[in-house]
């Protein structure tokens, strides 16, 4: 258990606190997968009673980042190559018509936030500023979700935003991977500015091709 103070302050519900802290606990690599969650710890590191602590571990196993195990209880979900791979999958098929529906429907507004926003990853990641790579990253998603005019296929995304957000930093940490990706990048935007549906639908998909593959190298390094 990380010995960091993770009391909460007392404004919001108590519950959606925990969650969370808990959340980016798990995210940030503090609880480590397949981690025993002991209740009666995270009750004093969070400062709340068990009650909000087990609807907190339950919302979070309904994201993926929780697996209760019989017999042991919560553990930090480990996510399996295989996992990986279907993962990546749904995202490409859907971030990949995200990007189609951007090129048709974003304003020139959010056009140049896309651009704003690359350019500050590509400065993070040139300065090996690793957190604000992760940060710019999933705003980046973000602007092009917002750009596609269709809440449904934000919402449906954004379901696998947890264990995304996990496989992302994994990809990340590979060698070069923060480097490597700036093309890709480049490309995305680039065809945002064109206005070519087709040209960002296929570089959307192209992006989340490569970073399956630091994903499965980084998962086997992890499993050997």
């Amino acid at each position: 258990m990380p010995d960091t103070n993770l009391k909460i302050e007392r404004s919001s519900t108590l519950r959606q606190q925990a969650t969370e802290m808990l959340r980016k606990a798990i995210l940030e690599d503090r609880f480590r997968p397949g981690e025993h969650l002991v209740e009666r710890k995270l009750c004093d590191l969070l400062g709340v009673s068990r009650t909000s602590v087990r609807e907190a571990l339950r919302h979070l196993e309904t994201e993926g980042l929780i697996d209760m195990v019989p017999y042991k209880g919560p553990v930090v979900a480990t996510i399996s190559e295989a996992e990986a791979r279907e993962i990546y999958q749904v995202r490409t098929a859907l971030e990949g018509f995200a990007g189609r529906l951007f090129a048709i429907h974003a304003s020139e507004n959010l056009v140049k936030k896309l651009r704003l926003v690359a350019d500050k990853m590509a400065q993070a990641a040139k300065a090996k500023e690793f957190n604000l790579v992760l940060a710019t990253k999933s705003e980046f998603y973000e602007i092009i979700f917002e750009g596609t005019g269709n809440d449904t296929l934000a919402d449906l995304i954004q379901q696998l935003n947890a264990r995304v957000w996990r496989l992302r930093r994994l990809s990340l940490m590979t060698p070069n991977r923060n480097i490597e990706m700036l093309p890709e990048v480049e490309e995305i935007v680039a065809a945002a500015e064109a206005g070519d549906p087709e040209r960002m639908s296929s570089a959307c998909k192209y992006h989340i091709e490569q970073a399956l593959v630091q994903v499965l190298s980084a998962l086997q390094d992890t499993n050997t």
